[in-house]
């Protein structure tokens, strides 16, 4: 499959799972505009975030955001090719948050929300094959707090401000050939 296929039916996915989640994220956050999507590879999505900062319309929608990293391996050779994605699911934080307060401000209203609708999205998109949200296979890693105060500083983190994120490890989608 060629990434531009799987780029747009994981846009149209994201594009459902905002839809789906919009009222309930805008009563936990008002500023929320949309559920944002990237996909490519890390640099690629944290210059995207940066340029998005420099503009004033797109300031505002950058996040929440789900990204995908673009290098994936597909398992062909299967009557349904099997795809292994790495899923990020994030949002901007505040340094001076602790543990609570980030999963009361950023997990459980925002985060978790977009993970679970996102699930159902997949199980629910006729390009995926024989997926059930509560049986699609991935790693769950929390991540608080992660990022930087100055984006020209180096500090090896892929991030130019302060998020924290849920990472869908090793997702596993299965294509469906007939639709792809």
């Amino acid at each position: 499959m060629s990434d531009q296929s799987l780029r747009d039916i994981l846009n149209r996915v994201v594009a459902a799972t905002s839809n789906a989640v919009l009222a309930k994220l805008q009563s936990a956050e008002k500023g929320i505009k949309n559920v944002s999507f990237q996909f490519g590879p890390w640099e690629e999505i944290q210059l995207k975030l940066i340029d998005m900062t420099k503009n004033d319309k797109q300031r505002f929608l950058k996040f929440p955001l789900i990204a995908i990293l673009e290098s994936y391996p597909e398992k062909a050779g299967q009557r349904y090719p099997e795809l292994t994605l790495q899923v990020y699911i994030m949002h901007h934080t505040s340094k001076n948050y602790d543990s609570a307060k980030r999963d009361a401000k950023v997990f459980m209203p925002i985060l978790q929300p977009i993970k679970m609708e996102f699930l159902r999205q997949c199980a629910l998109s006729s390009s995926f094959y024989g997926s059930i949200a509560s049986n699609i296979q991935f790693t769950e890693v929390v991540n608080k707090y992660i990022g930087k105060e100055d984006i020209y500083k180096t500090s090896g983190v892929p991030f130019a401000e302060f998020v924290d994120f849920i990472h869908l490890k090793d997702l596993k989608l299965y294509l469906n050939p007939y639709i792809c």
